[in-house]
């Protein structure tokens, strides 16, 4: 199964304040974060972090977090905070450009750790997949581009199916004139600034 998440930022101690993260610590989002990846993702799975995968940690304790966490993990890095591992990530997980285009089967889908307001494909259904907002993304105009971090998603990967499950979903809503605060966001409370 392929699997899609981004934003952990596993040991940054402030992401826990900025987001609203409901963690008493860090150590405490670590794990709880551990453990809802692990409820999903199995060893035999596959997953994408669209960036912002960890805080500036030694080569050591990212080591131990990799090897505590289930799946193939395939990194798409942010110029952000994973600029500053990428280095030690080298070995412990698969690295790949920060623009990535997947075909999945009949799906073609785009993912990037920042939102893009338009892509190859967009206005044929290919999705477009990111990270970096943290749930607070105002509306779009493409059904098909969708925040999967951890803070959009309670705190846990999700699959192309349950994107595509809430983008309709959404879409029916919008076209029967129900209130659609965002196209793919209805979970999260958003971040401060400075995350």
């Amino acid at each position: 199964m392929i699997w899609f998440t981004a934003d952990p930022h596993f040991f940054h101690a402030n992401i826990v304040g900025y987001c609203r993260r409901p963690f008493g610590s860090v150590s405490g989002m670590n794990d709880e974060l551990i453990k809802r990846w692990n409820a999903s993702v199995r060893k035999r799975d596959t997953i994408y972090v669209l960036g912002d995968f960890s805080w500036n940690v030694s080569s050591d304790t990212l080591k131990d977090l990799v090897n505590s966490l289930h799946g193939k993990i395939i990194l798409v890095p942010s110029v952000d905070h994973d600029r500053h591992i990428l280095n030690k990530l080298i070995g412990l997980v698969m690295i790949e450009q920060p623009l990535l285009y997947l075909n999945l089967g009949s799906e073609r889908v785009v993912l990037c750790h920042y939102p893009l307001s338009s892509w190859s494909g967009a206005h044929y259904g290919v999705y477009m997949l990111h990270g970096h907002c943290h749930g607070s993304l105002a509306p779009g105009f493409f059904p098909n581009r969708c925040d999967v971090g951890m803070d959009a998603w309670d705190y846990r990967p999700v699959t192309l199916e349950e994107v595509k499950a809430r983008t309709e979903a959404l879409q029916i809503k919008k076209v029967k004139g129900e209130p659609n605060s965002e196209v793919c966001l209805p979970l999260s409370n958003g971040c401060m600034e400075g995350s």
